[in-house]
């Protein structure tokens, strides 16, 4: 009996392929098309989630230094003084910098932030006794190495590219200002005999991310204004340091933001 199927007049069945299609069953244009284009949609799917990531990390990073001029103002307002400096908050003098009542924000250091002591250390303990809200008790001690994990921080930790968070200092080689310094600063020196901050390898923000964080808040240059790059491996910015290097893919960028900047000054 034949086949309805037999095409052939011997009786066996010939398959029949879609038009298009050969006996190999590769794929049509039509379907390879089709998949091309649920690629695309699906790269173009992964950098807008990227783009929106990094956005909010950038919303995040501006609000979080608004709200630390707001809670210094009030501070400011209330003891007539800085956190970490205030006699009233219990600030003691120390050696070179450190000064209380001066307006400076020191730290033992001789010229720029190196150690984890002094008003540097004061300063988040001083703003949260006077209001300024965060999830965890800020301690001035340091228990073996830096802290910014839940628990005991030192500071707070910062929205940035990588693991880091913000200490309060004054710094002396940008036009002598207080300022927060973001970094990895789990390498911060205590005891006095160290002589740098940070390692030079652990830096914090893509310049991509620092770029745009400085041009919502300040000027976006980043050896300019009241938000700048305090430290940084040569691929932050170009060498004369008037523009971020946004095709370094690595955080290569530590940034500083002047103090009260964001609240009309102090």
């Amino acid at each position: 009996m034949k086949s309805k199927f037999d095409l052939t007049g011997t009786g066996a069945a010939k398959r029949v392929f879609p038009a298009g299609r050969g006996s190999g069953g590769g794929f049509t244009l039509v379907e390879l098309s089709i998949v091309l284009i649920i690629i695309g949609v699906i790269a173009g799917g992964i950098i807008v989630a990227k783009s929106m990531i990094q956005a909010a990390r950038v919303e995040a990073v501006v609000r979080q230094i608004q709200q630390y001029d707001a809670a210094v103002a009030n501070f400011q307002t209330k003891y007539g003084g800085l956190p970490g400096d205030s006699t009233v908050m219990g600030c003691v003098d120390g050696v070179n910098n450190n000064v209380c009542g001066n307006g400076i924000i020191g730290d033992d250091g001789n010229s720029s932030p190196k150690y984890f002591k002094g008003e540097t250390a004061n300063f988040w303990p001083n703003l949260q006794v006077s209001g300024f809200t965060y999830p965890q008790t800020f301690t001035p001690v340091i228990n073996g190495t830096f802290n910014a994990s839940p628990t005991a921080p030192n500071a707070p930790v910062i929205a940035a590219s990588n693991p880091g968070s913000v200490i309060a200092a004054y710094w002396y080689h940008d036009n002598s200002k207080n300022v927060y310094l973001s970094g990895d600063w789990t390498g911060l020196d205590i005891s006095g005999a160290g002589a740098n901050t940070i390692s030079d390898t652990k830096f914090i923000f893509r310049p991509e991310m620092a770029l745009a964080i400085d041009t919502k808040m300040d000027d976006g240059q980043p050896g300019s204004g009241k938000v700048s790059v305090w430290k940084e491996t040569g691929a932050c910015d170009n060498t004369i340091g008037s523009q971020y290097d946004v095709d370094t893919a690595d955080a290569t960028c530590d940034l500083s933001f002047e103090m009260n900047s964001q609240n009309g000054g102090q």
